[in-house]
């Protein structure tokens, strides 16, 4: 009898022994919860005094990706401006009403200055290739429309030639590829650019199959004088004193 009463005050004691550590965790989790400190966390993060951690992870995760994003970019982007290549974006889609004019062909300048300029301009602003090509398509659709503008004056000028204004320029490139050298005589043509412009240089071809140059006291100038004017004039001298002797 007296052991069952030994045990039973035995199993009240331990009973009591495990209420009482309850009591304590429960007491000891409360006070663990009241002390954390969110305060390093945003307000949208922390609601009725607790850290949101849904909606940390998923902010968490959207800036994960934000980031490996901007460095996809950056390992993207050229080390140096030379890397940037200066071109014609392949399948550049003209707007409406620019069309590259027929018989024309749309390239880049290579000695074109502002090129190289445009180019380091457009690493200093950290563009990779693609950005580049964005900007050289609009620079390309620009050079279509002077060209459609060039053609158009051009047309305009020939037509205040009058009916025969092609005659008259293939007559004007003749003589002028065969009085210059190449070189000069491309550059000389490609100034043409307007009816003015060519009457002008029908002139100058004019005259100078006329009489040979002279001085202010009617001799010839021979220093200016082109090597075959000198020689035709010789034989004409010759002749003359020919004919009078």
């Amino acid at each position: 009898m007296a052991d069952d009463q030994t045990t039973e005050e035995t199993k009240t004691e331990e009973t009591k022994s495990e209420e009482t550590k309850t009591t304590e965790t429960k007491t000891v989790d409360s006070t663990v919860d009241q002390t954390i400190d969110y305060s390093w966390a945003p307000e949208s993060f922390v609601k009725e005094g607790k850290l949101d951690t849904g909606a940390f992870r998923e902010e968490f995760d959207s800036l994960a990706s934000f980031k490996a994003q901007a460095d996809e970019l950056e390992a993207a982007k050229p080390k140096d401006a030379s890397e940037l290549q200066m071109r014609i974006p392949e399948g550049l889609d003209l707007p409406e009403g620019v069309t590259l004019p027929e018989g024309q062909e749309l390239t880049l300048d290579a000695e074109d200055p502002d090129l190289p300029a445009m180019q380091a301009v457009a690493f200093e602003l950290g563009l990779d290739q693609a950005g580049l090509d964005k900007i050289m398509g609009v620079y390309a659709i620009r050079e279509v429309r002077n060209m459609q503008r060039m053609v158009g004056v051009a047309g305009d000028e020939k037509k205040a030639l009058g009916p025969n204004g092609q005659s008259r320029l293939d007559t004007v490139e003749r003589q002028v590829k065969a009085m210059l050298p190449e070189a000069q005589a491309k550059d000389l043509l490609d100034s043409i650019s307007s009816a003015d412009g060519l009457r002008a240089i029908e002139t100058l071809l004019s005259n100078s199959s006329k009489s040979p140059r002279t001085t202010a006291g009617g001799q010839p100038n021979w220093r200016d004088m082109p090597v075959k004017e000198r020689l035709e004039y010789g034989m004409k001298q010759r002749e003359q004193r020919r004919k009078a002797g």
